[in-house]
């Protein structure tokens, strides 16, 4: 049934190409179905739907009337995008009504397809339906799912990998499967606490692109069906036994076990069902555990996996609080809006975004900046020391601690949680805890939306803390303020580098001009350069080749002994976790390489293209987006380079130095001249190769290079502190604090 003519045309055409000579595919608006009668009455309409609407009123609950049916089995996907807004429609809707029982003014079609389709079933009928994510976790979709549970035992909810209805779309999808309440006697009677089966898709179906993932046999070739049709890989059933069990032959035994009218309980298996559950993402849940964990009543699959279960379990055995009965200041942004009011500027005070928050610290290197005017008007946001940071959307879960250290004033945008503890808990054990799997998992099982997820303040505040004794907590403290000052002198030796290198290079005093304007001649412009935007001419570029050349040099390519630009790799062939890294842009931080988020390839990938393969030594260049940015490959690191990367392995020149150079003013500002192209910037390699390097005495080199390297071993020792405060917090919740304790002083003394 479709409002939409063509599509109805479609639908009976694949129905008699199918077989169905006798289509029930009608032109109706499913919705509006008070004014069917004006279309079934309409004697062209009839001709053609006719037959299918004689077996459609039959199926009606009261004569005359076509709101209710007694359908046995319904199976939909309504359409989620579009609000319905003709208050004729509403007025006939339950779910068109406010809290307060006013109608709305719009509500989407999913919703009301909701209701519709309950109404097509009779008591004891079934119903799969597919709705977007967010309906079953948004807290302002409570009142839908209330709305489900007073009329449907909830039978199941099969949460859909994101690829699923891709490339169509990308909205994070679930299969809400129910059964209408009976009366006492009927085959499903009222029931105020039953077992809900809750699963969820690992298999993907299909890649990032949408393309479907068949299932290979061990010879190599695709797996066939009985009809000779591909096979796509997934975890959703067994396809009638070519592949191993999954969900539904899963769902088919929980049903028998809790004596649903649709299967027969006596031939229930209970070693298959166990069987059936390993390797598969399941939880059976009661509905009172459902109702009692969460106060907007949300029940996406997502919620309840087996993880977040067992992780709850556990704290729960310890002694704990919630940061809400402590007290605690959580805080954000504010309104959204005072954004229109922030101007971001390149000096300034400090304003920390998500994209600055990385393996537990805060990178200064890409930070924008306020002035002073919108830090007061962000007083919400402004950050202090000792508080912790918390991303609230994006890359949900990153956190930090706000150095002693660092210099002040500082301040955060919108979808970073603010939380001072006020002395109720030691901010440097909390902030422990919230890095450790444990708080990571929590961040993960709350994240709400269908899109883009989001975890909320009211979210944060009902986090489940462990009680240790101060003895740890102090221990813990010790260890995260040993790890900040290592990471402190850390930075210190990186200046130093920096600075003795501009003292090289005779710029530690320059200051670029501001004028804007510079004239050229032709001949000097274009027929010599080819270029002719006017950024390229700029005086600030000019001024600083020439103060370059003060110093004896030669071009990139001279130091230069072999280099690649990147290999296109497929995002279909990803690992997670094993293989070897595949090194793209977001990698590619100034000085080091990050690979706290690195894609994993199959090992064989290296013999794609053996010059993107970098080693230790080699130099990394991002020629695209944030271009510029530089990083030496470091040791015991073999890895494969993505496309838009130069890698280059250099000679005549200590390689750790040559980076700082490309990092340096010098190298920013004439990556940053030639960049090219309109909305993303991008440099060629052989523009790259042409940038002018100012040659150093060995001698210095030598003393830049020991700095740098010093500046990385005592990162390298930073971040091991830090992994050491995070893993003792997660041996205290799963053995006890003793163990941490000891571990602790195991790990700092030893002994």
């Amino acid at each position: 049934m479709d409002f939409h003519r063509f599509l109805v045309a479609v639908g009976r055409t694949l129905n008699l190409i199918a077989g169905d000579g006798q289509t029930n595919v009608l032109h109706l608006n499913t919705l509006d179905f008070e004014r069917w009668d004006e279309k079934t009455k309409d004697e062209e309409w009839s001709d053609i739907y006719g037959d299918g609407w004689k077996k459609l009123r039959k199926l009606r609950t009261t004569k005359d009337e076509n709101r209710d049916f007694e359908f046995d089995v319904l199976m939909a996907n309504p359409p989620f995008a579009g609000d319905i807004k003709e208050t004729r429609i509403l007025s006939k809707y339950e779910l068109g009504k406010k809290d307060n029982g006013k109608y709305q003014t719009n509500v989407g079609r999913d919703i009301l397809f909701i209701e519709r389709n309950l109404s097509f079933l009779k008591a004891g009928g079934r119903m799969a339906v597919v709705l977007p994510q967010g309906r079953f976790n948004n807290s302002s979709d409570k009142q839908i799912r209330e709305f489900i549970a007073a009329r449907c035992r909830i039978l199941a909810v099969v949460g859909l990998h994101g690829n699923v209805f891709k490339p169509h779309t990308g909205t994070k999808t679930s299969v809400l499967f129910v059964q209408k309440w009976t009366d006492d006697d009927g085959i499903c009677p009222r029931k105020d606490d039953y077992p809900i089966f809750f699963a969820t898709m690992q298999e993907p179906s299909k890649d990032n692109s949408g393309d479907k993932i068949y299932q290979m046999q061990t010879d190599g070739f695709p797996l066939l069906d009985s009809h000779g049709h591909l096979i796509v890989k997934h975890d959703l059933f067994n396809h009638d036994g070519l592949t191993q069990g999954g969900i539904a032959e899963a769902f088919v035994e929980f049903a028998k076990k809790e004596n649903l009218s649709f299967f027969d309980s006596s031939s229930f298996d209970e070693v298959k069902y166990r069987a059936l559950l390993e390797g598969l993402e399941i939880s059976e849940v009661m509905l009172s555990y459902v109702l009692n964990q969460n106060d907007i009543f949300r029940f996406d699959s997502n919620y309840f996996q087996q993880k977040f279960l067992q992780d709850e379990t556990v704290i729960r055995k310890k002694e704990y609080t919630t940061l809400k009965t402590l007290g605690v200041d959580i805080r954000s942004f504010g309104a959204y809006s005072l954004n229109n009011e922030v101007t971001y500027l390149d000096k300034g005070i400090p304003f920390i975004r998500g994209v600055n928050m990385k393996k537990g610290r805060i990178s200064f290197s890409d930070m924008i900046f306020i002035d002073e005017r919108a830090n007061s008007l962000l007083w919400k946001s402004e950050v202090k020391p000792e508080m912790i940071l918390l991303s609230m959307s994006g890359t949900i879960g990153d956190v930090a601690i706000a150095s002693k250290s660092w210099s002040y004033p500082m301040n955060s945008n919108q979808d970073i949680a603010k939380i001072e503890t006020k002395g109720k808990i030691n901010a440097y054990f909390l902030y422990s805890f919230l890095m450790s799997k444990f708080g990571q998992n929590y961040l993960k099982r709350e994240a709400r939306g269908s899109v883009q997820q989001h975890v909320f303040l009211s979210q944060i505040e009902q986090f489940e803390v462990p009680i240790f004794s101060s003895s740890l907590d102090n221990a813990i403290q010790n260890t995260i303020e040993q790890s900040d000052d290592l990471l402190f002198r850390s930075n210190s030796c990186y200046s130093q580098a920096e600075n003795l290198l501009l003292d090289a290079l005779g710029m530690a005093d320059f200051s670029p001009s501001n004028e804007n304007i510079n004239i050229k001649s032709f001949k000097d412009s274009f027929l010599t350069t080819g270029r002719l935007d006017a950024e390229y001419y700029q005086p600030k570029y000019e001024e600083m080749i020439t103060s370059i050349k003060k110093l004896p040099c030669k071009n990139l390519d001279d130091f230069i002994e072999s280099y690649s630009t990147g290999y296109p790799y497929k995002s279909d062939d990803y690992l997670e976790n094993t293989g070897i890294p595949l090194i793209r842009i977001n990698n590619i931080k100034k000085g080091f390489l990050d690979l706290s988020n690195t894609a994993y390839l199959p090992i064989e990938q290296k013999e794609i293209s053996k010059n993107d393969i970098a080693v230790e030594g080699d130099i990394l260049l991002s020629m695209s987006g944030t271009i510029g940015n530089s990083c030496v490959i470091p040791e015991n690191v073999t890895a494969l380079i993505n496309q838009r990367i130069m890698r280059f392995t250099p000679k005549g020149y200590n390689p750790t130095v040559l980076m700082l150079i490309l990092n340096s003013i010098v190298g920013a500002y004439q990556l940053e001249r030639v960049g090219t192209g309109g909305v993303q910037t991008n440099i060629s390699s052989n523009d790259i190769n042409k940038i002018i390097i100012p040659i150093l005495p060995v001698e210095t080199q030598t003393q830049i290079a020991s700095l740098v390297q010093q500046s990385f071993a005592l990162k390298a020792e930073s971040e091991t502190l830090l992994d050491l405060a995070k893993r003792a917090v997660e041996m205290a919740i799963e053995i006890d604090e003793a163990a941490a304790m000891s571990f602790i002083e195991i790990m700092n003394f030893g002994e």
